[in-house]
């Protein structure tokens, strides 16, 4: 078993339980009456995100020589997004009567930790494979998802959406691309 191989799996665990929440919480999020658009997306987005960070896991395998701060921050991205998860569905998932009021209540908290998992993201990617290049929707990405911490408005959590959605649009379609 390679390194590798050996630590892929305490993360595609903490994965596993993230995106197992997300999947049991579906009818429940999209159900008529307390469905919010809003949410919606944005759990759609989260769960997306974290099936494209698990699939590009794979382009570690080529990684020779694994250290603890390595592992640390590849931990740190899924214990970020797992964390994002249940702040956006909580453990009680079926006893919350707005999602539109949840969402209000913890979009600074959800913000601010999907913001920090992006800048993870690069920070892994960059010490694991050795390249230090920060492609520019990385940090228009984390200013967008930081400045929402701060603007509560809907209409500004729209547009943070629509742009982290279509950024996850391209970069499933770069995925598709590399896997032909």
């Amino acid at each position: 078993m390679t390194h590798f191989e050996y630590l892929s799996v305490a993360v595609s665990i903490i994965f596993a339980l993230s995106i197992g929440r997300l999947v049991a919480a579906l009818p429940n999020v999209v159900s008529s009456g307390r469905r919010d658009w809003l949410h919606v997306g944005h759990f759609a987005c989260l769960l997306v995100v974290q099936m494209q960070f698990w699939w590009r896991m794979w382009q570690f395998k080529s990684v020779t020589e694994w250290d603890f701060l390595g592992f640390f921050l590849l931990f740190a991205v899924t214990l970020l997004y797992y964390l994002a998860t249940h702040i956006l569905v909580p453990a009680n998932y079926a006893e919350v009567d707005d999602w539109q009021d949840h969402f209000a209540m913890n979009q600074q908290w959800f913000h601010g930790i999907v913001a920090l998992a992006w800048a993870s993201s690069g920070a892994v990617s960059g010490y694991l494979m050795k390249v230090f290049f920060i492609p520019p929707p990385m940090p228009i990405t984390v200013l967008l998802f930081a400045t929402a911490i701060a603007y509560s408005r809907r209409w500004f959590h729209f547009v943070v959406l629509v742009w982290w959605a279509s950024l996850l649009t391209v970069i499933t379609l770069g995925l598709q691309q590399g896997a032909a």
